[in-house]
């Protein structure tokens, strides 16, 4: 039928991974619970978005897509390279689930209640661009942005270590935790 189609053809062009900054990168720092275990099974591709903002809020990392394009926000594509089978399928759509969850974002409301929004857009990694939904909030206070944009360098004012401090320029950026390609699996 007609409406089985479209949702067919919707279905094949959504996106696979999600660009995360923040909580649910596996290399975060934050100590949140749910940072392993949500990561675990899918694809971890350093990437990075254009255009967006970065900002260190009361409930952690913030995103706003309202940057210039050369403010740029550093995170992971996380996700599932190939999700045309159905345990993939279903391991896809728990994974967004859960981050629908975490992100205290609700899909099925069209209200702008929720903290965050999940709105589809474009991450580069080394391999290019890859479709992605990202996880930013419109309400955002716009207090305390992280300029470097890369939510492992910032400043956090009970922890006296450099490893927060964003790079001096000239600086060649650290090495990511994972590299590109790496499936991340907790060995705990």
């Amino acid at each position: 039928t007609r409406k089985t189609k479209k949702a067919k053809q919707r279905s094949e062009t959504e996106p696979t991974h999600v660009f995360v900054y923040g909580s649910l990168r596996p290399d975060d720092d934050s100590g949140m619970l749910w940072t392993k275990r949500w990561a675990e099974g899918l694809e971890a591709l350093p990437a990075h978005i254009d255009g967006a903002r970065l900002w260190h809020g009361d409930n952690g990392a913030q995103i706003t897509l309202d940057g210039t394009p050369e403010n740029t926000v550093t995170g992971y594509a996380m996700g599932l390279r190939n999700t045309t089978t159905i345990p993939a399928k279903r391991l896809w759509a728990k994974k967004l689930k859960e981050a629908d969850d975490i992100a205290g974002y609700d899909p099925t409301s069209r209200a702008l209640s929720s903290f965050f929004r999940r709105d589809r857009c474009t991450v580069t990694t080394a391999d290019g661009a890859v479709p992605a939904f990202v996880f930013h909030n419109v309400g955002c206070r716009k207090k305390d942005r992280i300029p470097s944009g890369d939510w492992l360098k910032r400043r956090r004012a009970d922890e006296s270590s450099t490893l927060f401090a964003d790079a001096t320029e000239g600086e060649p950026p650290p090495k990511p935790a994972m590299e590109v390609g790496d499936v991340f699996y907790d060995s705990d």
